[in-house]
């Protein structure tokens, strides 16, 4: 199991995971795959499918993994995609591949707002207190 980018963009990024085959397959292949890692499914990636199926005559088959852009300031975070079975052939080589949704969250500004003389009783009285960030 391989994949063709192990770092995608959170806002749309793509990941192609691809089973391969020592020869052309005599019947369909099915690989059946697994996913954990600190990405959750749905809210941080979606993949195309739980399973690849490689066709008579063919080699290798794919899946992808897309990320999605949530509200979330969160660390990057990992989809791990694992062989869990295959039908039609037997399992050899890598059976894992990863990849990392790396995070384009803008950092984050508290302001802390403390009221003091003349603005806070204009603003207690339905005035206007003005503020400026430098």
């Amino acid at each position: 199991l391989t994949v063709d980018n192990a770092d995608i963009a959170e806002a749309g990024g793509v990941a192609t995971l691809t089973a391969t085959l020592s020869e052309a397959a005599t019947t369909d292949v099915t690989v059946t795959l697994g996913y954990s890692g600190t990405a959750t499914d749905a809210d941080d990636y979606t993949a195309s499918d739980t399973q690849i199926v490689i066709a008579t005559g063919a080699t290798s088959g794919s899946v992808t993994v897309t990320a999605v852009d949530d509200a979330i300031d969160d660390n990057a975070e990992t989809v791990i995609v694992d062989i869990t079975g295959v039908t039609g052939a037997s399992e050899n080589g890598e059976q894992q591949a990863t990849t990392t949704d790396t995070k384009d969250d803008e950092p984050s500004v508290l302001v802390n707002v403390c009221w003091s003389g003349d603005n806070e009783e204009n603003a207690e009285a339905g005035g206007v207190a003005t503020f400026t960030a430098t």
